[in-house]
């Protein structure tokens, strides 16, 4: 004899929390759960229409809230700790503490904008994200992380500089030694 935890028949319960008497659509000796069929799209309390909600998601009133609070619909919202206004996720602006997801703009000592999302900003988190775009003595970029007013470190790349008796096989940042006789010095 079969008992209902070996069976691999179609199960013919109704899961115990559906609102529709919708069957079961697992097997006899699993247990039902949630009830996964897709209903009609759905009101939600944010105002939006949830499509094509499972049963399960929207049984009753506070199901439908857990729903809402993942509500991904576009609105415009304006953050009240820091007086922007832009698009968010209907769950982010309705939440109780929505994340503004702009970015901070701060202008910084260095001269770039902050590029940090604003709220880590106003977490006192404002830091340059930026590279230095100095020209170096040599000619190349710095390309550096943004070091503020502080010199630019010695130039890692290739060196280009050449004269009459020699060639720079190195680094910028070394000087290049004329092999007949003396130091070439200009760069």
């Amino acid at each position: 004899m079969i008992t209902h935890k070996q069976c691999t028949e179609p199960c013919r319960r109704i899961p115990p929390r559906c609102p529709r008497n919708h069957p079961c659509n697992k097997l006899c000796r699993e247990d039902c759960g949630e009830c996964l069929v897709r209903v009609e799209d759905t009101r939600l309390p944010c105002g939006h229409l949830a499509s094509s909600p499972t049963c399960d998601s929207v049984r009753d009133d506070s199901s439908r809230k857990k729903l809402s609070q993942r509500c991904r619909e576009k609105v415009m919202h304006t953050f009240t700790a820091c007086g922007h206004e832009c698009e968010t996720a209907c769950a982010n602006a309705n939440s109780q503490l929505p994340i503004c997801p702009k970015l901070c703009n701060t202008m910084l000592e260095c001269g770039h904008p902050c590029q940090n999302k604003c709220k880590s900003c106003k977490e006192g988190n404002h830091s340059c994200k930026q590279k230095c775009e100095r020209t170096l003595f040599c000619g190349h970029i710095c390309g550096r992380e943004c070091h503020g007013g502080d010199p630019c470190p010695p130039c890692d790349k290739k060196c280009s500089v050449s004269c009459v008796h020699s060639k720079c096989v190195g680094k910028c940042s070394n000087i290049v030694s004329c092999r007949l006789h003396h130091l070439c010095l200009f760069i």
